[in-house]
């Protein structure tokens, strides 16, 4: 019955109030959110607060609403929840809505409220973040051998994400740590992992481990014997279903391998190896032997030929091996097709061509053999000029033609064709007149070219010019060029023979005095005549006469003007240099005003007068008086010099007497003084100026009294130090050391000791000297204390502290909560320390009322300590890694972690660098401290995955290089190297792998180019890359391609020996590197060239005097190499015997050669026959013939072409000449 009453008096208010209610405006107010975020498309439920004033109508609905992603409330807006409420009064309350899956992700969602009835909109929004989701994270499978150490699994998330490793696809627990999987038994394992960013958290990734058996090694089959030197096919083996081969080179065991098949060395017989791997499962590894047959050696061939262009040239030979058949190649080194048909050279074209030759022994070829062939130039008629023009009866010099250089000249004389040639060039006889043709060749290397012609012409000799007198002339006159009569005249000047002629008269010279002789002729026809001479008269002309500048001072008495004259000269004065007429008496001077004049004055000798002479005066003007100022000094103070504005002062006293130097006025008496001072200028002197010197007493020093004070320390109370003071007028204060303060100094007392301040006093501008004021700042040493620190362990029983002071003092203590007390504390040990290094206490003590400083003693309570290991990455190999060390309880620490990493921190906290070289897992062994031993902490654990990238070495394109040539290594590498990195290449011996050689130029990508030492020894090679890593280098694989090495040469010389005039010698030169090699040794002289394949290389020289030979240079197909050693033939004379040189009387020709070669033998046979042996370069007998006869021949048409040695013996002389069959 209350209720309904109380709902009538309620009703009847309200409808008594109801215009008045209405009246009151409605607001919605929405309040802070439940949440500020949410995670997308997983919606959501969240709770809208919010407060309204005034009165809703009956039926109200509140509705709360989500903007668009901006921010912005448009005509869709999204409701996401209601509530049925008609408040009357004040009201908060609550709406539950529900975020939509379909929102997109954004941090600028505002959430209001509205309300239906009325229609009212909160005042105000809440601002709500929408987050992304994030995909799952990147997983990789993984594939491990059965018993195969496994590391923790890994995934990539996003920045800022953190993994949920998960044991199912939904539900279970999340674990931040990574599972290691287990590799005992065969078979497949799925793990999940998620990510969570920002508070959302992916969908899980699945990760399959997949544990695989042992595998058998890969089916291989010996391949067919190879020839040495000989390009191979890659080897070939078979692998199991869904496995991939591993190609490991000669290496049985360890190495590095490559996916592409190995292709073996033909250079000797060795085992190669190769395996199979199926996911990470790899097989034992199979062997593959391959058996290389040695090349054959190069067939035996000449060395070289010579041809002169264009003769006819015979096929080239060889000799082969037993059972060998030769391939001819032309002109192809490498390559080309071969034929059993011996090459004919081609002379057509001049150069050197070389041709090579190989043979087949057993199915293997050889090298080629090289055999060099030049075929010289003809050359080109000399150059001459024509006509030469020669004079009748006068001296003729010989015909002159221009030899190409090295060319030889072969003068026929008037023979356009035959004759005999000469190499004096003929002298043209003068006698008569008239023309005459000369011809002339030109030889070079044994080639002669055609003949040139050249006339020479004989002209008579023309008469003498007819001259024209000229002169007489005064000395430096302007002269008139000679004249003569006749055709082409040529003028010489002085030069009665000799001198350069020249087409333009001569000018004759009038600066030197005397008679000269002038030479002319005339040509006609090419013929000069006779000088003809002309003589020129030079009269002498005085020089102008000598004067001296004239100077003197204003109002000074007058000199008179002079001058220098010659003997017999007559003298001019002129007061214009512009005039003519002068007069003999010199000008009157004046000397009134100054300034400067000048005269002119000339003399005169036999008709020929002289230059004038100026003669400057000058009347200087006297100077003003110096400027001076009077000066004043005060007593006995340091005086100055006086000075003087102006030039060259001069100083006298008060009674005019002249002082020496710049006088200094004394101070020591007071009073005035007096001085005089003059200037002058340009020899002139002033009138005097008068300055004046006072000097005044000095006053009294100030009254001054002595101070103390304590020094200042923290605990010192607080003493009222003034600035000092003193008794006098305008007080002037200074240092100890005399420096001015700007004003009067306050004593410091942060130091102690005794210290000086000095003052003056100032009367009259004159300053008295200096009082001084002591001031002494007393202090009182801080306490001793025994023990400045002192170490405990937790609970430990502790005693007072010590400090020890002065006697007669007294004692405080302060603790390290600002306490203080008189007596020594007793330091807690419940608890350890809280500062870092110790609690501090402090002590001071006081004596005579002054404070001293504070003494520290420091209190450690120490404890056994804890360390956690913290540091978990992922790394390349290669890599530091940092691990942090967190330490309880108080230093030095002692520690031990797994991996042999230990030692000692001063500090609770430290980074240590690790360098693991596989995947690590580090933990805590051990930690200590002064309390003994401790424990791991939480976390103790930090495990380090190392990634380790690999190198794989590419083809190269050529195969086959010089040594000092550069060589270009393609390569491509996985994964990624620790910064600083960089490629090199490395040659391995392929003949001794344990021969290894770096190149030395690197790069940061591919390919490396670097040049090989030019020392490389020949042979082949292995090639790889290999990265530096910094810390731990990485080994690329073997590149597929063998590259073989050729070296540079060398050459020695060596032969030093004894021989009689007229014996041959040999000498021996030894190669290194590949041949053929192409040498030039020589004498002082002469130069000589071989190309040979053999090795060492006997070279006879038959030296007619002791000389000394050296090789110029040496090469092979790699280009120039290197050379050393030199030999000397010692020639001795054997006195009283005969020559036996037979050189001057042996004659061999045609050479070279094609089929017939004549001996000549200029000596009698009659007593001893002649013995001619014909051998070729290795000294193979090819004929041997014994003759009586002076003139032999020899066939060698059947002979190939080559060089031979002939021998000529009779009795005990003998020749030797080198012969070419071409």
């Amino acid at each position: 019955m209350k209720g309904r009453l109380i709902y009538s008096y309620l009703f009847i208010c309200l409808c008594l109030t109801g215009p008045t209610i209405r009246s009151v405006a409605q607001t919605i107010t929405t309040n802070a959110l439940s949440v500020s975020a949410l995670c997308g498309s997983s919606g959501g439920t969240l709770s809208v607060s919010f407060s309204t004033t005034g009165i809703f109508l009956i039926g109200n609905v509140f509705t709360a609403q989500i903007s668009d992603p901006n921010g912005v409330f448009s005509g869709t807006t999204t409701p996401i929840g209601t509530l049925a409420l008609v408040p009357v009064l004040p009201t908060t309350a609550t709406i539950t809505s529900t975020i939509p899956k379909t929102l997109t992700a954004s941090a600028n969602y505002r959430i209001r409220v509205i309300s239906s009835t009325p229609a009212r909109t909160s005042t105000n929004t809440q601002t709500l973040s929408i987050q992304a989701i994030p995909n799952v994270p990147t997983v990789s499978n993984k594939s491990y051998c059965v018993g195969e150490v496994a590391g923790p699994l890994s995934a990539t998330a996003v920045s800022g994400a953190t993994l949920n490793w998960y044991a199912g696809p939904v539900g279970g627990n999340a674990s931040s740590l990574a599972p290691t999987p287990i590799t005992t038994a065969v078979g497949s394992t799925t793990y999940h992992v998620s990510q969570t960013l920002n508070g959302c958290e992916s969908s899980r990734a699945s990760l399959v481990v997949t544990v695989s058996g042992s595998l058998a090694a890969p089916k291989t089959a010996a391949p067919a014997a190879i020839c040495q030197g000989v390009v191979s096919a890659a080897l070939t083996a078979t692998a199991s279903a869904g496995a991939t081969l591993r190609w490991w080179g000669t290496n049985a065991s360890g190495g590095s391998f490559s996916t592409t098949p190995t292709v073996p060395s033909s250079q000797a017989t060795a085992t190669y190896y190769v395996s199979q791997i199926i996911n990470s499962c790899e097989s034992p590894r199979a062997s593959i032997v391959v058996t290389v047959k040695p090349a054959p050696t190069t067939p035996s061939a000449p060395l070289a030929f010579t041809y002169c262009q264009s003769v006819t040239a015979t096929p080239l030979s060889a000799t082969a091996s037993a059972d060998g058949t030769l391939n001819w190649y032309g002109t192809s080194a490498a390559g080309g097709a071969a034929s059993s048909t011996p090459t004919t050279p081609n002379t057509g074209t001049t150069g050197t061509t070389f041709y090579y030759v190989s043979q087949t022994v057993g199915g293997c070829e050889s090298p080629r053999a090289i055999i060099s062939v030049q075929v010289k130039p003809k050359p080109a008629a000399p150059i001459t000029t024509s006509p030469i023009i020669f004079c009748q009866n006068r001296v003729a010099n010989p015909l002159t033609a221009i030899s190409t250089p090295g060319g030889t000249l072969n003068w026929y004389g008037t023979n356009a064709t035959g004759g005999t040639a000469s190499a004096t060039a003929p002298t043209p006889s003068t006698s008569v007149t008239g023309s005459t043709v000369y011809y002339v060749s030109q030889s070079i290397n044994g080639c002669e070219g055609p003949r040139a012609s050249l006339t020479a012409t004989v002209n008579p000799v023309p008469s003498k010019p007819i001259v024209a007198a000229a002169g007489p002339y005064c000395e430096g006159s302007k002269p008139n060029s000679l004249t003569a009569t006749g055709q082409s005249l040529s003028w010489y000047g002085t030069n009665p023979d000799g001198g350069t002629p020249s087409s333009i008269a001569t000018v004759p010279n009038t600066t030197v005095i005397g008679t000269a002789n002038y030479y002319v002729t005339q040509t006609i026809n090419g013929c000069e005549s006779d000088r003809a001479v002309i003589p020129v008269v030079v009269k002498d002309a005085p020089n102008a006469p000598g004067t001296a500048p004239l100077e003197f001072c204003q109002n000074s008495a007058v000199p008179a003007l002079t001058a220098t004259f010659v003997a017999n000269a007559t003298a001019s004065w002129y007061n214009d240099p512009a005039s003519s007429s002068g007069s003999q008496t010199p000008p009157l001077l004046q000397n009134s005003t100054p300034g400067q004049t000048t005269y002119y004055v000339s003399q005169s000798l036999d008709g020929c007068p002289s230059p004038k002479a100026s003669l400057v005066v000058t009347v200087k003007a006297t100077p003003s008086v110096p400027g001076v100022s009077s000066v004043s000094y005060c007593n006995n103070v340091q005086p100055q010099q006086l000075t003087a504005n102006g030039t060259n002062i001069k100083w006298y006293d008060a009674s005019d007497k002249l002082i020496n130097g710049i006088p200094t006025p004394a101070t020591n008496n007071v009073g005035d003084q007096t001085f005089k001072a003059t200037q002058t200028v340009n020899g002139c002197e002033s009138g005097k100026a008068i300055l004046t010197v006072s000097v005044k007493p000095l006053p009294a020093l100030p009254g001054v009294t002595n101070l103390t004070y304590c020094q200042a320390q923290k605990d010192q109370p607080v003493q009222a130090i003034p600035p000092l003071t003193a008794n006098g007028q305008n007080l002037r204060w200074y240092n100890a050391d005399g420096n001015v303060y700007q004003s009067a100094p306050t004593p410091p007392v942060t130091q102690s000791g005794t210290f000086s301040f000095l003052v003056t006093q100032t009367v009259d501008n004159c300053e008295s000297s200096k009082a001084t004021i002591q001031v002494s700042v007393r202090t009182t040493p801080a306490p001793t204390v025994p023990k400045p620190v002192v170490s405990y362990c937790l609970d430990e029983k502790a005693a007072p502290l010590e400090a020890v002071g002065e006697p007669g003092s007294t004692l405080r203590w302060v603790d390290p909560y600002g306490r203080e007390t008189t007596s020594n504390p007793v330091p807690p040990t419940l608890n350890v320390n809280v500062e870092p290094g110790g609690d501090i206490y402090y002590v001071y003590q006081i004596n005579n009322g002054c404070y001293s400083g504070r003494s520290i003693v420091k209190v450690i309570v120490n404890t056994i300590p804890t360390l956690s290991l913290t540091g978990s990455a992922s790394i390349n190999l290669g890599q530091k890694t940092p691990l942090r060390l967190k330490f309880t309880g108080n230093p030095p620490f002692s520690y031990t972690l797994t991996g042999g990493n230990s030692g000692i921190s001063n500090s609770t906290d430290t980074t240590i660098s690790v360098l693991p070289r596989g995947n690590t897992t580090y933990q805590v062994n051990a930690v200590t401290n002064s309390c003994g031993v401790g424990l791991p902490g939480n976390p103790a654990t930090a495990i380090v995955l190392v990634q380790a990238p690999t190198i794989t070495t590419s083809a190269i394109n050529n195969n086959t290089l010089c040594a000092g040539s550069a060589l270009n290594v393609p390569f491509t590498t996985i994964g990624s190297f620790t910064s600083g990195n960089i490629f090199r290449a490395e040659l391995i011996s392929v003949a001794d792998t344990s021969k290894k050689f770096e190149l030395p130029t690197s790069s940061a990508t591919s390919p490396v180019t670097s040049a090989l030492s030019a020392t490389l020894a020949s042979g082949q090679y292995y090639v790889r890359v290999k990265g530096s890593n910094p810390d731990i280098g990485i080994l690329g694989t073997n590149s597929p391609t063998t590259i073989t090495v050729r070296s540079k040469p060398t050459a020695t010389l060596t032969g030093n020996q004894t021989i009689n005039a007229g014996t041959p010698a040999n000498l021996t030169i030894s190669f290194g590197g590949d041949g053929p090699w192409t040498v030039t040794y020589a004498d002082s002289v002469r130069s000589f060239s071989a190309t040979t394949t053999t090795n060492p290389y006997i070279a006879e020289v038959r030296p007619a005097r002791t000389t000394t030979y050296k090789i110029n240079n040496v090469s092979n197909t790699c280009g120039a190499g290197t050379m050393s050693g030199t030999a000397t033939i010692l020639v001795q004379t054997v006195l009283g015997v005969e020559d036996t040189s037979l050189d001057p009387l042996v004659r061999v020709y045609p050479v070279p050669t094609a089929t017939t070669l004549t001996i000549d033998i200029d000596v009698s046979l009659t007593r001893d026959p002649a013995e001619l042996s014909l051998t070729d370069l290795r000294g193979r007998p090819i004929h041997q013939l014994t003759t009586r006869s002076r003139q032999t021949e020899l066939d060698l048409s059947s002979q190939p072409a080559g060089v031979y040695l002939l021998r000529i013996q009779i009795g005990d002389r003998q020749s030797v000449r080198k012969v070419l069959k071409q």
